[in-house]
């Protein structure tokens, strides 16, 4: 029996934002499908973020659901930084989804962690960090130390990617954040 709440400092430079994504999304001439789908994906992380944003819950969920996170982050960080330095062994992930087939490159390869391409990879990473970071400037009794570590080797996951695309997008996001 709440209004809604538009939180104007994130839903006015969304919507904003929008047009540049429809804009990007309607370009898209040689593969249509991939336009429409960003679009489509763009509005739905906005109506998932007012979602989370009016649906109040207790906040032993939201921090048991951010340490889940947390915990995911630090294995595929980890798996991440390992292939990096081993040129690209999968240590058996393939089960979860990690390529079968490595590129030839041994030295300054792209990691993927259990996604099929560096972009996904680094996408997803920087996606789910914004928790962490959550918690680090909570006031919740949780070792700021550790939640800074995971975030610092998650951005070195993000780095050994080597997806630039994501490294904008991030400093844009994490900038205005």
């Amino acid at each position: 029996d709440q209004p809604i709440r538009w939180l104007p400092k994130i839903s006015i430079p969304m919507f904003l934002l929008f047009f540049w994504v429809a804009y990007a999304g309607l370009r898209a001439e040689a593969d249509v499908a991939s336009g429409s789908w960003m679009i489509l994906r763009y509005l739905e992380c906005c109506a998932l973020m007012l979602y989370l944003v009016n649906n109040i819950r207790p906040i032993r969920d939201y921090l048991a659901h951010a340490l889940t996170t947390s915990g995911m982050l630090l294995f595929e960080s980890t798996l991440g930084l390992g292939q990096g330095m081993t040129g690209g062994f999968n240590f058996g992930m393939e089960v979860l989804g990690a390529p079968v087939k490595r590129s030839v490159e041994h030295s300054g390869s792209r990691i993927t962690g259990t996604m099929p391409t560096p972009n996904a990879f680094a996408a997803m990473m920087a996606g789910f960090v914004l928790q962490p970071v959550g918690i680090l400037f909570s006031r919740n009794r949780i070792s700021k130390l550790a939640i800074g570590g995971l975030i610092v080797f998650t951005g070195f996951a993000i780095l050994a990617t080597k997806s630039r695309g994501v490294w904008l997008s991030s400093t844009l996001v994490f900038g205005y954040l």
